[in-house]
Order: structure tokens, then sequence, then C-alpha cells
């Protein structure tokens, strides 16, 4: 372990290399330009930076975009019955409309699987 004496007054002309932690207590006066990696802060941009912090309202840079959310809640399901459907009526119509009706005696379930494309499905009514 070794105990470092504390130096009061030091004064360096030229550049000082601090190898590992250093601590000050008290005030540092630095004129010149602070080194810190590969960014130089001079008084002027720590200024500017202040000054940009300082006012509010600023918004920063757009972000990216995040991942797209869940799909919200589907529409409201009109299903409609229609005891007339015929082949003229079903070639109307958009991808998940559903309609019921009888027809011939029996009764059917109608499903828009494709835009003007429907499917149908016989029902049990003997129950």
């Amino acid at each position: 372990m070794t105990i470092k004496t504390p130096v009061s007054n030091l004064s360096v002309a030229g550049t000082l290399n601090v190898n590992g932690d250093i601590a000050v207590n008290g005030n540092s006066v630095v004129s010149g330009t602070i080194v810190l990696g590969q960014t130089e802060i001079t008084e002027q941009s720590y200024n500017e930076l202040l000054y940009a912090a300082s006012q509010p309202g600023q918004p920063g840079p757009q972000g990216s975009d995040g991942c797209p959310g869940p799909s919200g809640p589907p529409g409201e399901l009109a299903v409609q019955e229609n005891n007339n459907i015929s082949i003229s009526i079903l070639e109307y119509g958009r991808k998940g409309d559903v309609a019921f009706g009888g027809q011939d005696g029996n009764y059917y379930l109608y499903i828009c699987y494709d835009d003007g494309n429907w499917g149908r499905i016989l029902l049990d009514t003997n129950f």
C-alpha cells in the first residue's frame, strides 16, 4: 500500500498526464480545452451546451421506430339474415362478411373468404 502525499500549489506548464484516478476537493480552474477521449470541450462549447439544455420545449432527435404493437380489436361484425340469397348477391362482398339465410328448404351460413368469393356451410336446424 502506498500513501500519497498531498501537493499544495501544484503548477504545471505543459501537459499533465494522470494515469489512474484523480480526486479534486475544492475548486478547479481550467483555462483552455478539456479532452475526454476524442471529444474536446472548450468553454464556448460548454456554455452552448448549458444554454441548449436550459431551453424548454426543444425536442431531441427522432428515434428509430420501435416494434409494432399488437393488432387492435376487430371491428363490429354485422350479420344479416337474407332468405333469398342468389348467385348474383354472392358476387358482391368483402373478405370477412358473413350472411345467413334459408334457401331451398335448407339454412346456410355464408362467409366471404375473399372479395366477391363466398363459401357456405349447411346449418343443422333439427335439434
